[in-house]
């Protein structure tokens, strides 16, 4: 599509074009949140770029803004989702891979849900430290609806079917301990190329900052 005309024909927004060519710098396209992964996928299909989602409370309901970037000299095209407390939102992330984090922060952040989303739960808050419910970028929040009863971590399993289990594997570790983590396997112990390599990280790792957090688990699998 090469002209704006197009784009928003293909959007179903014929309408708007007047106020494109007025505006010139940015176009916002109010949409019904139903028609928002149509529009995705054909601004995808236009080479558009997604910059990020950017959610604003408005006196009780929430308008999310997608800015995309157009080629060939476009305006900027801006969709604008108004969505009511407790509502869903269609994700586009299967379409954009772009949004899967800005879906996800919005989610812990705001508390809103977006259906289709492949991997939603807890990204920026954790439940060692942040209660179920408390969305701390609402006006509504209040600092003391942190203090609740955190639940321990637990994982999220993505595989739900029978024999399906979570374990364990492997630690996270300072860059600087890395080499001496590495060097004390048997196998490098015994090869005589590995202990040259060794050497020499261990020998650049003591320029390394000393500051280092312990290991700690990091990584789930699940079978």
């Amino acid at each position: 599509m090469n002209t704006l005309a197009e784009l928003l024909h293909a959007l179903e927004c014929d309408a708007a074009l007047p106020a494109a060519i007025e505006l010139g710098a940015v176009l916002a396209l109010p949409l019904p949140a139903a028609r928002l992964p149509h529009a995705a996928h054909v601004l995808a299909r236009s080479q558009a770029q997604l910059a990020g989602i950017v959610c604003e409370q408005r006196n009780g309901s929430f308008a999310l803004r997608y800015p995309f970037w157009l080629p060939r000299g476009l305006p900027w095209l801006e969709l604008v989702i108004d969505v009511t407390p407790g509502g869903t939102v269609p994700s586009i992330s299967p379409r954009l891979f772009a949004a899967d984090w800005h879906e996800r922060e919005i989610e812990d952040l705001f508390g809103l849900i977006f259906s289709n989303h492949p991997f939603l739960g807890n990204f920026v808050l954790h439940d060692e430290v942040w209660p179920e419910q408390a969305f701390p970028m609402r006006h509504d929040f209040a600092a003391t609806d942190a203090d609740g009863a955190p639940s321990p971590y637990q994982p999220q399993q993505m595989l739900q079917a029978e024999g399906a289990f979570l374990m364990p594997v492997g630690r996270c570790t300072a860059a600087s301990a890395r080499p001496g983590s590495f060097c004390s396997t048997p196998w490098a112990r015994k090869s005589p190329t590995a202990r040259r390599g060794c050497s020499t990280n261990i020998a650049a790792s003591k320029n390394a900052p000393r500051a280092w957090s312990p290991p700690m688990r990091c990584c789930w699998w699940s079978a």
